[in-house]
């Protein structure tokens, strides 16, 4: 067994010079074997030296070299009185080296320096600083020339009086202060600095003045010959990526669940391309890039690219929100309203909870089904047992009230901050949470739709993507003052479509510029007709149509547009299907297009201050149509507006609205008058409606006063607020909590919503003493009950 100095001696520092007060254990390094031949007497094999050790070792005199008065230099500037020696002289005296007496030396060379006129040689002095011996001699030299000078004159022509630079003065120096650099570099300037003593000494010497490996000297020696003094060695060039995966990881920036294209005409940037600079609409990355590059794992898991590549490679026009320019609008109230919950309550702090995502994990089943978003699922876990994990966390912080925002909605939408007593908000909070639940997963199987029809089209199949952009309001440049009140605008429409060729997916726009600002399912249909006219006038072969756009009432999705879908291969011979986007998650490449035109027509316009401004809609279409060549676009007047109102009127008074229509976002034609419905694009389960008043029955329920309704498989007591007959629908206010329950109360904020008229389960009468809490009777809570059976 080791003893225990062996087990010091190999674990702490061997402190020669005692100067450390507790045993050092960092940065050691096993005594060299330079250093044992220079000091035998405090250093043994196998111990270790710290960093501040071996730097004291470099710098001091080895053993057994006592400095000598008389001779001209420090062991360390004999070794290096030739500039570079080719080998390391010995560090002993010679043996025929002749011995004298220091003190009769001493008072010697003090009466030859006052016959000079020099000060006398100080012992002390000499012994402390190796400067003072340098300094004392390059006196002396100065005195003797300037006495030789007196008697045989002054210098001869090319002769030089001063003492030679560096040559025994400061080289020592220079040599210490290169050594003592060296033992701080990094290693590619090691090399560097080995280079500069290569060509005048051997590999053995390099290694014992400068303790470098073999290895390093000689790749030193090798890049002298090849690059020259002080060349620095080649970098190791890291892995590229294939050309497949930046392909790969460009594809997935661009795509709709990452980012969407921003509307805005200011929204660009300018992008170096190989043949110039390119003006490109922004794409907003929709979460930060840690999220995204989990999410690129997550669809490509044999792809292998780090996360610092993978931010390096985001396209220039793909910037991240807070960036200048991304102030975003239009946000969904739905995720930005728990968001705000989430934050204003400090939930991350009290629970743990830090995204929504989080929230929706706690409360639909490991791995989730679609029927578990839709609250349908008998395995999820209980929103009330979560609701009652979240109460007792609060209760544990001491937390008896919440403030937070909200955006609220009655003549316009503002933001409004609320406090609310914490029983209040986690009954808000878990109610938002259910609804958002749903919507989510709609939003994203509505994107996952869209992706997934682009990689499956097949020739003579379309992919069209619509939306009305915001009204172009004209510019003019030097304008009188009130031309800031005109109000003339035109209507501006994009249609983008998707279609493959070879196998390569191809897209186009084409945009409609109107006279008419009327957004109507009038004007749908007017510019759904030019499109298709444009794409036959380019494609020979279409038989199929996908349409997607966003879920406007007053223009995309009501009763009149899905008659004219039933109709649309009657019109125009091609078969369609219309797939609706989740609420405030419509914006996409159609936004960018508008947004491109509207810029580029304020540019131009803004060039032309005298003549030929663009301030009508048949300007702008003149402009467009002339100078965007890679953009498509058609004109649509006042008039053309009004005929196909016209057109249209037959149908509209035949046209009956389909129950739930704000849940549809998937229709697909059966026949003329009959729609193959879906909640998401994606989904198994479907049902089938008629969209003509013929198949219709009438609404056998009297709506109005109290109702108890079927809303996310529970009954809830509500008052009906409005009826909506052509839709089917009705607007209620949810009574506090749900049934069955002995009170019902109004909470504090209005919990409103619009139901299917066949929610509704049986018409109430509930009582109240004091106006504030309701109940209802023994037999209306079974006859709920029952109905509520009769559903399932």
């Amino acid at each position: 067994m080791a003893s225990h100095d062996e087990k010091k001696r190999h674990k702490y520092c061997a402190n020669p010079f005692n100067t450390h007060v507790v045993h050092q254990k960092k940065d050691l390094r096993p005594v060299s074997e330079s250093f044992l031949i220079k000091f035998p007497s405090v250093l043994k094999a196998g111990q270790k030296l710290c960093t501040g050790c071996r730097k004291t070792l470099s710098t001091k005199q080895p053993e057994g070299m006592e400095m000598h008065i008389s001779s001209p230099s420090s062991s360390e500037d004999a070794h290096f009185a030739q500039p570079f020696p080719k080998e390391r002289h010995g560090t002993s005296l010679s043996s025929n080296e002749e011995v004298f007496d220091k003190t009769v030396e001493v008072e010697v060379l003090n009466r030859s320096l006052s016959i000079i006129g020099e000060s006398p040689f100080d012992k002390r002095k000499a012994e402390r600083s190796q400067e003072y011996l340098s300094s004392k001699r390059a006196k002396v030299a100065d005195s003797v020339k300037k006495k030789l000078s007196l008697v045989a004159g002054p210098s001869r022509e090319g002769e030089s009086d001063a003492p030679p630079k560096c040559q025994d003065n400061c080289m020592p120096d220079v040599i210490k202060g290169i050594k003592e650099k060296y033992r701080v570099s990094s290693r590619t300037e090691q090399l560097q600095i080995l280079t500069l003593f290569c060509g005048h000494m051997t590999i053995r010497s390099m290694m014992q003045e400068f303790e470098c490996s073999q290895r390093m000297a000689v790749q030193a020696r090798k890049l002298l010959e090849e690059k020259g003094m002080l060349a620095t060695p080649n970098p190791k060039l890291g892995r590229t990526l294939p050309a497949e995966v930046e392909a790969l990881v460009e594809k997935f920036y661009y795509s709709d669940q990452i980012s969407r294209v921003m509307p805005g005409q200011k929204d660009f940037v300018s992008v170096k391309t190989t043949t110039g600079k390119e003006r490109k609409q922004k794409r907003l990355v929709l979460s930060n890039l840690r999220e995204a590059y989990q999410k690129f794992r997550e669809d490509h898991p044999t792809t292998k690219v780090g996360f610092s590549k993978f931010a390096t490679m985001r396209p220039q026009e793909c910037v991240l929100a807070g960036s200048s320019g991304t102030h975003s609008v239009c946000v969904c109230t739905f995720h930005q309203n728990v968001k705000l919950m989430i934050i204003g309550s400090k939930m991350k702090e009290v629970t743990g909870i830090e995204t929504y995502h989080d929230v929706i994990a706690m409360i639909v089943c490991n791995p989730a089904q679609p029927s578990c978003y839709f609250r349908t699922c008998s395995s999820c876990p209980s929103v009330d047992a979560f609701e009652n994990e979240l109460g007792e966390l609060y209760e544990l912080e001491g937390m008896d009230e919440v403030q937070f925002q909200q955006w609220t909605s009655t003549d316009r939408s503002e933001l409004s901050t609320m406090v609310l007593s914490t029983e209040e908000f986690l009954g808000k909070f878990v109610q938002k949470a259910t609804v958002l639940t749903r919507h989510d997963f709609v939003a994203k199987a509505q994107s996952e739709f869209l992706k997934d029809v682009k990689d499956k089209l097949v020739e003579g199949e379309f992919a069209v993507i619509g939306d009305f952009s915001e009204n172009y309001s004209f510019v003019i440049q030097d304008a009188a003052q009130g031309f800031h009140w005109n109000n003339s605008q035109c209507t501006i429409h994009p249609w983008v479509f998707y279609w493959r060729s070879n196998g390569e997916l191809k897209h186009g726009s084409f945009t409609v510029i109107s006279e008419c600002n009327t957004h109507d399912f009038v004007a749908v249909h007017l510019f759904q007709k030019m499109v298709i006219e444009h794409l036959k006038s380019e494609f020979p072969l279409i038989h199929k149509i996908f349409y997607f756009s966003d879920g406007c009432a007053g223009q995309y999705k009501n009763c009149k547009s899905f008659l004219n879908l039933c109709l649309h291969e009657e019109d125009y011979g091609i078969k369609a299907e219309w797939h609706f986007f989740a609420t405030s998650h419509g914006k996409g490449p159609s936004d960018g297009v508008g947004g491109t035109l509207k810029r580029e027509a304020t540019r131009e316009s803004l060039r032309r201050p005298y003549s030929d401004q663009i301030i009508s809609p048949m300007k702008l279409f003149e402009y467009a149509n002339r100078d965007l060549g890679n953009m498509k676009f058609g004109y649509a007047t006042q008039k053309d507006h009004v005929l196909e109102a016209q057109l249209l009127r037959d149908r509209s008074i035949v046209a009956k609205t389909i129950p739930g229509t704000q849940k549809l976002h998937s229709l697909k034609p059966l026949s003329k008058t009959t729609l193959e419905v879906r909640e998401f694009s994606s989904s198994n389960s479907s049902r089938l409606e008629s969209v003509t008043a013929e198949h219709s029955s009438p609404l056998q329920m009297n709506l109005a006063g109290y109702v108890t309704v079927q809303y996310d498989s529970k009954w809830w007591l509500a008052s009906i607020l409005e009826s909506l007959p052509s839709e089917r629908e009705v607007k209620v206010n949810f009574l506090h909590p749900n049934g069955p329950s002995n009170n019902f109360f109004f909470p504090d904020i209005e919990d409103q919503y619009i139901i299917d008229s066949r929610d509704i389960l049986v018409p109430v009468n509930p009582k109240t003493a004091t106006g504030r809490t309701y109940t209802l009777s023994k037999k209306e809570i079974n006859a709920t009950n029952k109905a509520m059976g009769n559903k399932k």
